[in-house]
């Protein structure tokens, strides 16, 4: 209690409690000494930092334990430091080294020298250093664990850190995700709009072409043109005179696989679903005069005709949309003609089990490309079409389907000059 307060009222009260039982009890005495008071009060006494008024009170405790017969053998440790003491000067310490002077003389009293402490007094000071050093370690200690601790909440931060980095990396990678699949959304949106969009040029195209004539004008004119045809038959030139040769040329469509169908051994297609379908033909035409013999077996929207060697239409695309209606010629079956956004009418239309061939002339000047139909020649033919062409069909609807017949080269044309014929020019 001497020892921790601060409080002067409260260690003076210590410190004459233990006087009183140093007076009346024996046993108290011993167990005091034992207990390592001496050695407690010694650090006091050296220690700076105690209170004076602890030290004071320190001094009259040892006091009373010489006076009422305390083994003194434990009290020479205590020789060094009250001659320390009683060699103060100063006057603020003055009381304290008054009795520490004291309790030096009731020590030589009792026996104790300065010669017989010589020899502990060196034991002492290394018993101080000792102490000292004890202490500093614990504060060394004390401040390793505050260090550990440390450490440990920083890891704890750094762990915490980590796992927020995570968290956002997988929000990153989800967000990113997100984005693909909105970009596909995107596109695949994109080619609907754009298919619709060219469904509805595509059907467009096609009723305002329907609209210049009908059905029933298309099957009059077709029978005044075969009377016509027939007459100028009977009065043709040296070309009519001529018995018609036919030399069958091997063909192939070379196309990659799609929504179509294709007969086994056989040159029919059919589609199996809606869309735009082109199939080239070859070989391509450099010479003479060839003819191209293609069946409709079913049609709702199916379309026939020339173009330029070597073009290449997509599945899904219109041939006669840009930048593919340059370098073609379309026989619709509305029965009008086509060339890059130019249109005439006056074709018959075109139905289910008919027969149409394309003739190509590239003997005459300027080349020309006329259709028939069931073997009648239509009036609306292509002029100036190029020096190389193939022959091609297009699918569109389910269920549409060509086959096509035979590709025969002829030692004369079979087309001839015919009233209110018509042309579109290639350009």
């Amino acid at each position: 209690m001497i020892s921790h307060s601060t409080d002067q009222d409260l260690s003076l009260a210590s410190s004459e409690a233990l006087t009183k039982l140093i007076q009346n009890s024996l046993t108290f005495k011993e167990s005091l000494i034992k207990s390592g008071f001496i050695d407690q009060s010694r650090f006091i006494l050296i220690n700076d930092t105690s209170p004076n008024h602890v030290k004071q009170y320190i001094l009259d405790v040892i006091s009373n334990l010489i006076r009422f017969g305390a083994d003194i053998e434990d009290m020479k440790i205590l020789i060094p430091i009250l001659d320390k003491i009683s060699d103060e000067k100063s006057t603020q310490n003055q009381e304290i080294s008054t009795k520490a002077k004291n309790l030096r003389d009731l020590l030589s009293a009792q026996g104790v020298s300065v010669a017989q402490q010589q020899q502990p007094s060196a034991v002492i000071k290394l018993q101080d250093t000792n102490t000292m050093q004890n202490e500093e370690l614990i504060k060394e200690r004390n401040l390793n664990q505050e260090t550990k601790e440390k450490l440990l909440q920083n890891l704890s931060e750094n762990e915490i850190l980590k796992q927020q980095l995570q968290q956002e990396r997988s929000i990153n990678e989800r967000l990113k995700e997100e984005l693909q699949q909105m970009r596909e959304e995107n596109l695949k949106q994109f080619k609907l709009v754009q298919e619709k969009k060219d469904q509805e040029i595509e059907k467009k195209d096609k009723e305002e072409n329907e609209s210049n004539s009908s059905q029933q004008d298309h099957e009059d004119e077709a029978q005044d043109i075969a009377v016509e045809h027939e007459l100028e038959l009977a009065s043709s030139g040296s070309n009519s005179s001529l018995l018609l040769i036919e030399e069958q040329i091997p063909f192939e469509i070379r196309i990659s696989p799609g929504s179509y169908i294709k007969e086994k051994d056989q040159f029919t297609y059919t589609s199996t679903i809606y869309e735009g379908k082109t199939f080239p033909i070859s070989p391509a035409v450099t010479q003479g005069i060839v003819k191209c013999e293609l069946k409709i077996n079913q049609q709702k929207d199916i379309a026939v005709g020339i173009m330029k060697s070597g073009l290449v239409v997509p599945f899904g695309k219109y041939i006669g949309n840009q930048p593919y209606c340059k370098d073609c010629v379309i026989f619709s079956q509305s029965g009008s003609v086509f060339h890059n956004g130019k249109t005439k009418a006056g074709n018959r239309v075109i139905n289910d089990n008919d027969t149409v061939s394309i003739e190509v002339n590239m003997k005459c000047s300027p080349r020309t490309a006329t259709l028939f139909i069931n073997d009648y020649q239509q009036i609306i033919f292509a002029s100036g079409i190029p020096e190389s062409v193939q022959f091609w069909f297009k699918l569109n609807y389910q269920n549409d389907s060509v086959t096509v017949v035979s590709l025969k080269r002829l030692n004369r044309p079979t087309s001839v000059k015919i009233p209110r014929e018509k042309y579109v020019k290639w350009e």
